[in-house]
């Protein structure tokens, strides 16, 4: 499901959602069902010109959260301890990440090495695939990596990120994504933060900074030796022209989406009921709830608004939560900050919904996670009692 297995993830999606219904008698569920119910209701009312196909994939969302959701809670009812439950919650993360950039991969042994420009060919589909949507599948394995780069453990296991960053890179000195490159830096800045923040011990974080320091030394090094044709690789990359070529140097200061934001936010009130008005008149607004409020108006934006507050006000807890081992609550934070940026940089409901159907996944997991936390500190407070 997360490599998109033949173009087919929402398949794989109600696959999975069907076989749970059908081996359960019945499913957990919360309050948050209802929200996530009104947002797929509402939106596949706005689908169903485009066929019973577009319905089907706009319910997907729904399906996916109650998948992750239940999944959890029948894991954390069979499990005794806080750290079975959170290591399947950082299993679900890991499967569902993994798989989105194995299809990044096999995209880049496709492409690589052919005369193409950004807008390279997806292995499952043979079409042309934006550079966008090509850099959207590796979002979720940015803040995997990053994290466990900076988290404090042998370099050793620091090997499989570093070489998961490097592909990262490669493939995108073809794709030429500012996003990507941005999404990395800030989230390795984001991520020091919060180890710096969970780290007490001084000489675990002197050996974390140390390791840091020489990775990113060996790197410049390599680059500037130009190892392997690294340098002269870059300086013919898509990427190397898009950040210093003249024709488009401009392209680093004067970015639209940050106008067509401005337009959104200031013409909303004139389209209630959405109909992609705004988009017609100046394109897609590359953010998440305003892209959904001009297309399904603001019954679908109120409930998607209120799905990320509750996403931002869980992750919250997940990190004042002192049960959960800092690894892993570092490796969380860092997963959703890498998807929340991807949310407001670019058009998700339009052509990466997979990517909100995977959050979504991971909301029921985190969802199920504190709630069965609270009711294992209810059952403790009552025995004690």
């Amino acid at each position: 499901c997360g490599m998109n297995f033949q173009a087919k993830f929402f398949y794989f999606a109600f696959r999975l959602f069907i076989l749970q219904c059908l081996t359960k008698r019945y499913l957990h569920y919360d309050r948050m069902f209802c929200i996530y119910l009104i947002f797929s209701v509402v939106y596949c009312v706005y689908g169903f010109s485009a066929g019973i196909m577009e319905v089907f994939r706009r319910i997907a969302f729904l399906c996916m959260y109650m998948v992750g959701f239940d999944s959890t809670m029948v894991h954390a009812n069979t499990s005794n301890d806080d750290e079975g439950i959170e290591l399947w919650v950082i299993k679900c993360i890991l499967f569902f990440s993994a798989g989105a950039f194995c299809h990044y991969f096999l995209n880049m042994i496709t492409n690589i090495g052919s005369s193409i420009g950004r807008n390279t060919h997806d292995v499952w589909t043979g079409k042309i695939l934006s550079a966008t949507g090509q850099a959207a599948l590796v979002c979720p394995m940015v803040g995997i990596a990053v994290a466990r780069i900076i988290a404090p453990q042998t370099n050793k296991k620091r090997i499989l990120p570093i070489m998961a960053v490097v592909i990262i890179l490669l493939y995108n000195t073809i794709l030429a994504g500012r996003t990507l490159i941005a999404m990395l830096l800030i989230d390795a800045l984001f991520c020091i933060i919060l180890y710096s923040m969970y780290e007490d011990d001084k000489n675990r974080k002197l050996k974390t900074w140390g390791a840091l320091i020489v990775i990113v030394l060996v790197a410049l090094a390599l680059y500037q030796m130009n190892a392997f044709g690294v340098r002269f690789m870059f300086e013919q990359s898509n990427l190397y022209a898009r950040f210093f070529g003249a024709t488009t140097a401009n392209d680093l200061t004067e970015d639209s989406r940050i106008v067509r934001k401005g337009y959104y936010l200031t013409h909303m009130w004139d389209y209630w009921w959405g109909g992609k008005h705004m988009n017609a008149q100046v394109g897609f607004a590359h953010d998440l709830l305003l892209d959904c409020y001009d297309e399904a108006g603001i019954l679908a934006a109120i409930p998607l608004l209120i799905i990320v507050i509750s996403s931002v006000r869980n992750l919250v807890r997940v990190a004042r939560m002192h049960c959960f081992s800092h690894q892993n609550t570092i490796l969380i934070l860092s997963f959703y900050f890498c998807v929340f940026i991807q949310f407001f940089m670019e058009p998700i409901l339009a052509g990466t919904r997979w990517l909100f159907a995977g959050f979504c996944l991971v909301n029921g997991c985190v969802n199920a996670m504190l709630k069965s936390q609270l009711y294992r500190r209810i059952d403790i407070g009552n025995s004690n009692e």
